[in-house]
C-alpha cells in the first residue's frame, strides 16, 4: 500500500482556495523596506518582514514546538505547526520568496468543524475537509518531489470550544499539484520514531532521513523513509541520547548530515546508500562558543558561505563551520526602519539560496518574520564565485533502488 487517501476529500482542490492571509496583531513593526529586494539587504543585518501570525484564534501560537522548511521548486517556506493549544489552524502557510507575502494554501477546516463526530485519530484528522490534525511539527517536515510531509504522527487537537477528540495521527503528506493530502499506511503505533525526531531530505536518493529518540523516548536511530512506496528501513542507533530538541541538515560538499542539539553538542552522520544499516554516527569535538541549551534548535545550511547557521537568540546568530568544527557567534544588526530584535520561535528557520539569506520567525510575543544576510555573504546571493546547489532530488527512488520518474515534478 503506497499511501491512504483519506475519503470525504473536497471536491474542490483546496489550491483553488488560495488566499492572502489577514494580518497579525502584536508583531513588531516591519520595515519601510520590507518588501525591498533582499537584495538591498547589508550584511550581518535583519530585515522585519511584518506579521506571520493569522487573525485565527491562537494564530501566533503556530511556531508553537514548530518548524519551517523550504520549498525549492515554488521559492516559498513552508509553515505548517500548533497543536496542543490555542492554535488549532490546519492550513499550510507559504512566505513566496519573491513577494515576501504570506499566503495560505487552502481555508483551515472551520472551528465549528473540530468535534468529535468529525475527528478520526487513527488518520488525525477531520473528516469533512481531510486535513490533518493540528501539531507541534519540530524539526519534521520536509518537501520532496512536489510534496510537503510531516513526519510527526501526533496530531493534537485541543482548545476547541467543547471536548476535544483523542490525540493521534499517521504521517502524512500533501501533494502541491493536487491540492490533496494522503495518509500513511502505518498506524502512530507502527511509526518508530518519537513524534519530536527531525528528518532532512537526501537529495542524491531521493528519501528522506529521520533520525531521533524511538517511540520510548530511548537513545533512538537513523531512519530512511521512500516516499515512493511508503515505506521505512532501520539504521544504527545513535552513540548515546541525544535529547529531545534537535535538528538535521545536510552539507553537499562532504555529503554529510549533521546533527545538532540546541546545547552546541554536533553529530555526523554518514548515510549508507543503498543499505541505511552501514551508516556511521559519530559525535564530533567541536570548538567555539555554542548556543545554550534551549527548546530552540533550527538550523540550515548556508549554500555560499558552505557553514551551517541559525538558532537566533535574542539578536544572536550562531554558525557552525564543518570544516573547522568550531562554533561563532555575531551580534545581528537590525535594518533602519525596523523595529524589534531577532529570537528565533523554536525550529522556525530555513535558509533561501536564491537571496543568500535565512528567514526565522520570531516568537508568540512578537510573531514576526525576520530576514537575516550573514556577515561574510555578498548581497545578492548568488553569484559566478557562488553557486547555489539545487538540494531538490530529481528522482524519487523505490527500496530497491530503481529510480522513478516524480510526477508531481514541476507542479505547484
Amino acid at each position: 500500500m503506497a499511501g491512504l487517501v483519506a475519503g470525504n476529500v473536497l471536491a474542490t482542490p483546496f489550491a483553488a482556495w488560495a488566499r492572502a492571509l489577514p494580518k497579525g496583531n502584536g508583531a513588531a513593526k516591519s520595515a519601510p523596506a520590507a518588501r525591498a529586494l533582499p537584495s538591498s539587504l547589508a550584511a550581518n543585518t535583519a530585515r522585519n518582514l511584518g506579521p506571520y501570525a493569522s487573525a485565527e484564534v491562537g494564530g501566533r501560537n503556530i511556531t508553537d514546538f514548530s518548524g519551517i522548511t523550504y520549498d525549492p521548486v515554488g521559492k516559498r517556506m513552508c509553515l505548517f505547526g500548533g497543536g496542543h493549544g490555542p492554535s488549532q489552524e490546519t492550513d499550510i502557510r507559504v512566505l513566496d520568496l519573491v513577494t515576501m507575502q504570506w499566503s495560505s494554501l487552502y481555508p483551515s477546516t472551520p472551528r465549528s468543524q473540530m468535534t468529535i463526530a468529525n475527528g478520526d485519530s487513527d488518520l488525525g484528522r477531520w473528516i469533512s475537509t481531510n486535513q490533518p490534525y493540528a501539531r507541534h511539527s519540530y524539526n519534521m517536515t520536509v518537501v520532496a518531489g512536489r510534496r510537503f510531509y510531516l513526519f510527526t504522527s501526533y496530531g493534537q487537537a485541543d482548545h476547541l470550544d467543547g471536548p476535544s477528540p483523542p490525540y493521534g495521527g499517521r504521517v502524512c503528506w500533501y501533494d502541491f499539484g493536487a491540492g490533496t493530502w494522503s495518509y500513511s499506511q502505518y498506524s502512530a503505533a507502527q511509526t518508530p520514531w518519537a513524534y519530536y525526531a527531525a528528518a532532512v531530505l537526501d537529495p542524491l536518493s531521493g528519501r528522506i532521513v529521520i533520525g531521533g529518540p524511538d517511540r520510548q523516548a530511548g537513545v533512538g536511530n537513523i531512519w530512511l523513509y521512500d516516499p515512493a512506496t511508503d515505506t521505512f528501513e532501520t539504521g544504527p542507533s545513535f552513540p548515546g541520547a541525544i535529547g529531545y530538541a534537535h535538528d538535521i541538515v545536510y552539507v553537499p560538499p562532504d555529503d554529510s548530515f549533521y546533527v545538532f542539539q540546541s546545547d552546541g553538542r554536533v553529530w555526523r552522520l554518514t548515510l549508507g546508500r543503498p543499505n541505511v544499516a552501514f551508516s556511521n554516527v559519530v559525535a564530533l569535538n567541536v570548538t567555539g562558543t555554542p548556543p545554550a541549551a534551549s527548546s530552540r534548535c533550527g538550523f540550515a545550511y548556508d549554500t555560499i558561505n558552505k557553514k551551517i547557521g541559525g538558532n537566533v537568540t535574542n539578536g544572536t546568530f550562531y554558525t557552525f563551520d564543518p570544516t573547522s568544527l568550531a562554533w561563532t557567534s555575531s551580534i545581528i544588526k537590525v535594518e533602519a526602519g525596523s523595529v524589534g530584535s531577532p529570537n528565533q520561535a523554536f525550529h522556525c528557520l530555513e535558509f533561501d539560496p536564491v537571496s543568500g539569506c535565512f528567514v526565522s520567525l520570531g516568537e508568540w510575543s512578537a510573531p514576526a518574520t525576520w530576514l537575516y544576510r550573514p556577515a561574510s555573504a555578498s548581497p545578492g546571493g548568488t553569484s559566478a564565485t557562488s553557486p547555489v546547489e539545487d538540494l531538490s532530488p530529481k528522482t524519487i527512488r523505490t527500496s530497491g533502488g530503481r529510480a522513478l520518474p516524480d510526477p508531481n515534478r514541476g507542479g505547484t
